[in-house]
């Protein structure tokens, strides 16, 4: 699973109780974060500083306040797990 519709990802941070207007501006309306290649990431870096050849980053879902900006991260294998317990469960959301 690579991509999440905002209702799907709204889903998984109101069940997580995740589900916060913005800590900036104190709004409560998000828009995904969308990259051309798809995936966003934190880059990794070893203790010397230097860049990690494997695994390069940690994938991440952005969120941004459409009304400051705010950028949120959240790692996304927890929201893939999410939905793969889900689809476990048999809760029929077609995930």
């Amino acid at each position: 699973m690579s991509k999440f519709s905002i209702s799907e990802f709204n889903e998984f941070l109101r069940a997580r109780n995740a589900s916060k207007p913005c800590e900036a501006c104190g709004t409560d309306n998000w828009e995904l974060f969308e990259h051309p290649t798809g995936e966003l990431g934190i880059p990794i870096h070893n203790w010397a500083g230097e860049w990690n050849s494997f695994p390069s980053h940690v994938p991440v879902i952005g969120m941004v306040c459409a009304n400051c900006g705010n950028i949120r991260l959240h790692a996304k294998r927890f929201v893939e797990k999410f939905f793969e317990d889900q689809q476990g469960r048999g809760d029929g959301n077609g995930r």
